[in-house]
Formats: C-alpha cells, sequence, structure tokens
C-alpha cells in the first residue's frame, strides 16, 4: 500500500459517530466478517501536480429499524461532510501532499444494488496532488 493509500484511509478513519469509529477498507478488501456501519475506497493515485477522483461509498445494515439505520446514514454523512469542509482538507504523507474537497455532488444516498438490507451513500472527493 502507497504512502498516499495509508494516509487517506488513516484520515477517512477520523470518522467518528457517538463513540464509534468507521472503519474503512479498500473496496476488494473488505473482510467477510465486516461490522456495520463501514467505508470503502478504491484508491487512486495521482502523480505530483495532478487531479484524482476518488469515490467513498458508506455502507449501513437494516437492523430492526429502517429508521435507525437512515439516522445512522446521515449522522456519517454530516461526520464527512466536517470531515471535509468547503475550503478543503490537507493531507500530508511520505513523499508528498494532497487537498482534498469536495466534488460537486459531494454526497448522494446510494442502496446496495445486490442486498435489500444494505443502505449507503456515495461520496465523490477531488483530490489534489503535490510534491513535498
Amino acid at each position: 500500500m502507497t504512502n498516499y493509500a495509508k494516509a487517506l484511509i488513516a484520515f477517512l478513519r477520523q470518522i467518528v459517530v457517538g463513540a464509534t469509529t468507521i472503519e474503512v477498507y479498500q473496496s476488494e478488501q473488505v473482510p467477510d466478517d465486516a461490522t456495520f456501519p463501514y467505508l470503502t475506497v478504491e484508491i487512486a493515485q495521482g502523480d505530483a501536480f495532478d487531479t484524482t477522483y476518488q469515490t467513498v461509498f458508506l455502507w449501513c445494515q437494516i437492523g430492526a429499524s429502517r429508521n435507525t439505520a437512515e439516522i445512522q446514514r446521515a449522522a456519517i454523512l454530516d461526520s464527512i461532510r466536517d470531515l471535509v469542509p468547503n475550503k478543503g482538507a490537507k493531507l500530508q504523507y511520505a513523499g508528498g501532499m494532497a487537498m482534498i474537497y469536495r466534488n460537486s455532488d459531494f454526497t448522494r444516498y446510494y442502496n446496495d444494488p445486490d442486498d435489500n438490507t444494505v443502505i449507503g451513500a456515495r461520496i465523490s472527493l477531488m483530490i489534489r496532488h503535490y510534491e513535498e
């Protein structure tokens, strides 16, 4: 895993709702026993002075109440909005630095197309990469 990938995952792991830290996995590396809610991200590494676009997915499981899962999803999205303000957020890592911005259509509800017990959201980020 690159320094950038490690830093981005650590950045996203700052999301805490209540006393729960939201786990972050690379898209193809979600363990079978992963506990909901969690985020998935497919890392798009850019060269210095490039702009890349990252899509992060939030996944919440509907338990006894769909309403409870929807409240949880909304709270996590609020935390993500706080983590990535309109002016952007700085991400430093060994060998470089990136600025993380809200992309157009920053957050949107998105449910699992294969499992109707899982609801989620799509978070769209624009990332500008710089050299140190």
